[in-house]
């Protein structure tokens, strides 16, 4: 095949357009266009190059570059940029590895410059309709960075903006730092400046009574991802902002969030600084509510058992030390009392117990003590006698000692005790007289109902036996002081022996005496005590104050009886009076006989048992009748006989 070879020299004028080959290379001579690799190079480029292209040298384009530069190679300077009209950027600095958009020296793998005039605008990354926005928000004066995750819009304005996302930091783990580069937690907030308003600040646009919060939430897997279930609210409720801090929590085991309401305030500081634990408006500084067995508790549990734990400490207003103080000592320190001693105490002046209306020390409704037998105040040893009292309710505090003495209660029973072989003294400094009610001292009328007038206390009386013993002090097995003579009545004799008496005999605890009198041991020997288990295990006592109405009125019949017989004596003569004796004497007789011939009859004619024993009383009361007469008239003959 042989070839066409021309040769030209100088100019070569082609009058119209030039195709070598079929689009080898084609020169579009009417508008101004060369093809390389193309016969219809483009409308808008002088250039049209169809393939690769090869240059050993420098191509230089003084008016810019379009295109996504994926084939773009060998840049070998920090020179070059790729702009984009006239007043933005991208440069690539290959020496660094680093590309700037709006800087030329980009001094990281990505710098970005935004005009200072520009708003809301920033790096944007989307993943479908999703976008994250990282940008700016306003000039030089009041620019603030954001990221903002949204989607649905087309504007990058993020306060604007609607259908927005969550932002997550660190979602596979990881701490997250605010002004630190080295975050010790999970969120670590660092500010180096020295003043006290920096921290981290929750706030929400909205007025009347809504509350910003920060919400707490511990759920494993498979129970409430995302529940909270304990919460800081601050609850708005009062213009400019102000309202009151809740620290509250949701004690349902369900999926429901913790709530600013009442049923999950567990403690609220007011707006005016009043503290409330188990109550939403409390009334004083410190106002704590709880269930009747809930308490406050205080403790020191590594402390040294040398020292003590304060509970309270209140100096008086104006000061800033001593005044009250609540404290309890460790088992290990002796001072204040001793050994794990509680103290109440006023460093400052006096203690006062009781409410407003009383003006002593110590008084109130009642002061009452453990419920034991160590239920008792001791008082002393005092200075000049070193005399001690014990005071309560408590088993016998004397023992042997000369120096204590007591007013104590057992199981009821109020004991007054002097020290052993001391004395109790009554009215000894002061006073002439005691008022009291026990033994009917106070006898106004109006006190009394259902009266009656004593009868026969003479023969009451006669039924009694005055004695003269020796008496142990107590009944109790303990007892170890020697016994002494008195002389008194017997409370069993006046039971049985004159039982119109018993109102006088005071039973011990426990007794349930048995309705007849037991039988002594030995007849007649007053000495022998009879079985008076029945009567209990603790001693009975006699109201001698109350025979003495007996007593009255038993001389007042004695008196009687004596006038009467001195009546009679001044008006008849012995004579006279030993006829009339005879004449009653006689009369007696025959009344007597009558009474027992009536008697007989009625034996006769009754038949049973019941008849009989009403016969018997009767001839009893008979012979008691016979008796008295008999002794009357013995009376008055010796009275003649002496007149």
């Amino acid at each position: 095949m042989s070839e066409n070879v021309q040769t030209f020299s100088g100019k070569v004028n082609v009058a119209d357009n030039l195709l070598v080959g079929t689009s080898h290379f084609f020169v579009d001579r009417q508008n101004n266009r060369v093809g390389i690799g193309t016969s219809t190079p483009d409308a808008s480029s002088m250039l049209d190059v169809t393939g690769n292209i090869k240059s050993g040298g420098t191509i230089t384009a003084t008016g810019g570059f379009s295109g996504d530069g994926s084939g773009l190679s060998g840049v070998n300077s920090d020179s070059g940029s790729w702009v984009n009209g006239s007043s933005s950027n991208i440069h690539l600095a290959v020496s660094t590895d680093n590309v700037g958009i709006g800087v030329v020296d980009p001094d990281g793998p990505l710098h970005l410059v935004l005009p200072a005039t520009s708003n809301y605008t920033g790096f944007t990354y989307q993943s479908g309709d999703v976008k994250t926005v990282f940008g700016n928000t306003g000039d030089d004066s009041t620019n603030t960075s954001f990221v903002q995750v949204y989607s649905g819009v087309s504007s990058s304005v993020p306060d604007t903006n609607s259908g927005t996302y969550h932002l997550a930091l660190q979602p596979h783990g990881g701490n997250v730092g605010i002004g630190t580069t080295s975050p010790n937690n999970s969120l670590h907030i660092y500010k180096n400046a020295n003043e006290r308003t920096s921290g981290l600040f929750i706030e929400k646009a909205e007025g009347g009574t809504n509350a910003a919060a920060l919400f707490f939430g511990v759920n494993a897997p498979g129970e409430n991802p995302g529940v909270a279930k304990a919460a800081i609210f601050y609850e708005r409720n009062l213009v400019n902002g102000r309202g009151d801090l809740k620290f509250c929590n949701d004690a349902s085991s369900d999926a429901n969030n913790v709530s600013p309401e009442t049923a999950d305030t567990r403690m609220i500081i007011k707006n005016n600084g009043n503290v409330g634990i188990g109550t939403a408006d409390p009334g004083s500084i410190l106002d704590v509510h709880g269930a009747s067995g809930a308490s406050i508790k205080k403790t020191a549990p590594t402390a040294s058992t040398g020292t003590y734990n304060y509970i309270l400490n209140g100096p008086r207003p104006g000061t800033t030390s001593s005044g009250a103080v609540h404290f309890i000592n460790g088992s290990g320190r002796s001072a204040d009392g001793g050994t794990s001693t509680y103290t109440i105490r006023n460093d400052s002046g006096q203690l006062r117990l009781g409410s407003s209306s009383y003006t002593t020390l110590f008084n109130g409704n009642h002061l009452r003590m453990a419920e034991n037998d160590n239920s008792f105040f001791h008082f002393g040893p005092n200075g000049t006698w070193s005399g001690e009292l014990y005071v309560g309710a408590t088993s016998d505090r004397t023992g042997s000692s000369a120096l204590k003495s007591q007013v104590i209660s057992t199981n009821g029973n109020l004991h007054l005790d002097a020290g052993n072989t001391r004395h109790i003294y009554m009215n000894h400094y002061r006073g002439n007289y005691i008022i009291h009610a026990g033994g009917g001292v106070l006898s106004d009328d109006r006190l009394k109902s259902e009266e009656e007038l004593i009868t026969n206390a003479t023969d009451t009386l006669l039924k009694l036996s005055p004695q003269k013993y020796l008496k142990r002090r107590t009944l109790r097995e303990d007892e170890d002081r020697d016994p002494f003579i008195e002389t008194g009545l017997i409370a069993q004799d006046i039971w049985y022996d004159a039982p119109e008496l018993r109102h006088l005999v005071h039973l011990g605890d426990d007794a349930n005496p048995v309705d007849t009198k037991p039988v002594a041991p030995v007849d007649g020997d007053i000495q022998q005590d009879p079985d008076y288990s029945s009567w209990g295990p603790n001693e009975a006592s006699v109201n001698y104050d109350g025979l003495i109405a007996y007593l009255i009125k038993s001389n007042q019949e004695i008196y009687e009886e004596l006038q009467t017989t001195k009546s009679v004596l001044e008006e008849h003569t012995h004579s006279d009076l030993e006829e009339r004796l005879k004449a009653d004497l006689q009369t007696t007789k025959t009344e007597l006989k009558a009474d027992l011939q009536t008697t007989k009859e009625d034996l006769q004619s009754k038949a049973t048992l019941e008849d009989l024993q009403t016969v018997k009383t009767q001839l009893q009361t008979t012979n008691e009748q016979n008796q008295k007469l008999e002794a009357r008239i013995a009376f008055l003959e010796t009275a003649l006989i002496s007149r």
